[in-house]
């Protein structure tokens, strides 16, 4: 059960470390943005949480490929960048495309097994931005 929705990704509010959106834990977790429309995007922000006591239960962000398609199938999608993290000082990650990519898709995937040795990830965030011409 996921108890922070994926809502709270989209929702504008990038201050409160109380409304965010996680998955559970799992090997690859991810977050899937659909805009209903094909649109052409150069450019993502990820904004992460920095309040400590979430730290002890949940890693920082880290190995996040962002890629964009017409489907949300991974493997069909053009790789836009890769965040490696984690980085115990950065709120917000940007992450700019090699190119302008088109699409109505855009997925943030933890595509490495846990930095912590623990086996599983879980895919935190207060909020999402997406850029594009």
């Amino acid at each position: 059960m996921v108890d922070y929705p994926f809502e709270y990704a989209v929702d504008g509010i990038t201050t409160n470390d109380n409304a965010h959106a996680r998955t559970n834990f799992e090997d690859f977790p991810y977050l899937v943005l659909d805009f209903g429309r094909n649109v052409s995007i150069d450019r993502v922000e990820i904004f992460g949480i920095l309040d400590a006591p979430y730290f002890q239960h949940w890693p920082r962000l880290h190995d996040v490929e962002v890629r964009v398609g017409m489907t949300d199938e991974w493997e069909f999608m053009e790789y836009c960048n890769y965040f490696m993290g984690p980085d115990s000082y950065l709120i917000k990650v940007d992450i700019n495309c090699d190119q302008c990519l088109e699409g109505q898709y855009v997925v943030f995937k933890i595509v490495s097994t846990d930095y912590l040795g623990e086996g599983n990830n879980a895919l935190v965030v207060k909020e999402v931005k997406v850029y594009g011409r």
